[in-house]
């Protein structure tokens, strides 16, 4: 059985006696799904990547000369 959010898995149990009916319970566990939160150590790259990629576009680039 499958939830919109996230899983549950259904468990059978046999609690019945040898002789006559056996007796069945079902039970249900469920998870739900958690949204991703990044680490600070993701962050600090992540910006340190995007101040190294700003501070590349931002510098002049050399003339050239041509002989």
């Amino acid at each position: 059985m499958v939830a919109i959010d996230g899983f549950t898995a259904v468990t059978s149990n046999n609690n019945g006696a040898a002789v006559g009916s056996p007796v069945y319970t079902l039970g249900t566990v469920g998870v739900a799904a958690q949204a991703p939160v990044p680490e600070p150590a993701a962050w600090a790259l992540m910006i340190g990547g995007f101040a190294l990629g700003g501070a590349a576009m931002r510098q002049r680039r050399a003339a050239v000369r041509f002989a």
